[in-house]
């Protein structure tokens, strides 16, 4: 009798043992890849215009940016033939604004102030190494610049974006004194031409020139990269 009762247990067991060998599989869980979504490109501003295509600024324009900029100190030259400039001067794209300038009565000492919002420079005292040597010893820094009583300026607003110097957010200026000649134009670095036999050599030029002559010598006032400096030719 127990041997009997052994073996049906066994019996038991071994087909207990085939159906859960039949049982089907669970499938596994499978996820679905989901795919990644494309970065967003930054957005790229629009290319300035060529400046043939600008409207030339009015007389209301210029006043307004020199009070914008310069908050009443100067005073615009308007009876000077040009008056003003366009061009990309920095060489960033961006349309630049050259105005003729006087300072407004009372106002040097704003003018001449080291908290003053624009850059106060004269190109004639600004170091450009020559470009045919290497290492060169800096020279003694010069004196500040000033601005004299009834001086002729140079005002130098650099633009921002498409919209140049008309945009609100171009606040770089740059004041320049002793910098102002007769035949001033503007000129593309491209169109100067050969330079003249036994002038110095040509520094390495970012954007337009400001050509004019200073104390009777031609050159052109140009931007260094941080500076507006004057090479004579």
């Amino acid at each position: 009798m127990g041997r009997r009762w052994l073996l049906l247990l066994c019996a038991g067991l071994l087909l207990g043992a085939t159906a859960c060998s039949r049982r089907p599989a669970t499938p596994a869980k499978v996820e679905a890849a989901i795919p990644a979504q494309p970065a967003s490109a930054p957005a790229v501003p629009p290319p300035a215009p060529p400046l043939a295509a600008l409207a030339p600024p009015t007389p209301q324009e210029v006043r307004q940016t020199l009070a914008r900029l310069y908050e009443g100190n100067l005073l615009p030259e308007s009876a000077a033939s040009p008056a003003f400039l366009l061009g990309d001067f920095n060489g960033d794209g961006s349309p630049d604004l050259v105005v003729l300038a006087r300072p407004a009565p009372g106002r040097l000492a704003r003018l001449n102030s080291d908290l003053a919002n624009w850059i106060l420079e004269d190109p004639q005292t600004i170091f450009v190494p020559d470009p045919r040597r290497g290492v060169q010893p800096l020279p003694p820094k010069p004196r500040p610049a000033r601005v004299r009583p009834g001086e002729a300026l140079l005002v130098v607003v650099h633009g921002e974006g498409a919209a140049g110097w008309r945009d609100p957010q171009a606040r770089q200026t740059y004041l320049l004194c002793d910098a102002v000649g007769p035949a001033l134009a503007r000129q593309a670095k491209g169109d100067l031409g050969a330079p003249r036999p036994g002038a110095p050599p040509r520094p390495r030029l970012l954007g337009d020139v400001i050509l004019e002559r200073l104390d009777g010598r031609p050159g052109f006032l140009f931007w260094t990269g941080g500076h507006y400096a004057w090479h004579p030719e």
